[in-house]
């Protein structure tokens, strides 16, 4: 499994019609093979500093959400809301990145 974090800094004022955007988005991903679940997280610092954080199968399956036409359309309508340009990264568990299937804590 694979963690995709995507970092967005709104635009003063747009809040309302990036969530809806975002909803969208949520709504059109779910049926997208390898995609498990998403979460969107706000600042609490900055409420124009956003995270959407997904969780994927593989690299593989988030890369044809990624160049897929809905997330191109989807990406051109929040565009405009953004101060920068999205930053996107990907993540595995470290215990994976080690070839461990799991790690406990001694006690």
């Amino acid at each position: 499994m694979i963690k995709v974090i995507v970092s967005r800094q709104l635009s003063e004022g747009v809040e309302p019609n990036y969530e809806l955007l975002l909803k969208e988005a949520l709504q059109t991903v779910v049926v997208s093979p390898g995609f498990i679940s998403a979460e969107s997280l706000v600042d609490v610092n900055d409420a124009n500093h956003r995270l959407l954080i997904s969780h994927w199968t593989d690299v593989q399956s988030w890369q044809k959400w990624l160049y897929s036409e809905a997330r191109q359309k989807l990406v051109g309508q929040i565009r405009p809301m953004l101060c920068f340009e999205e930053e996107v990264r990907i993540y595995i568990h470290s215990a994976r990145h080690l070839g461990l299937t799991s790690i406990t804590p001694h006690r």
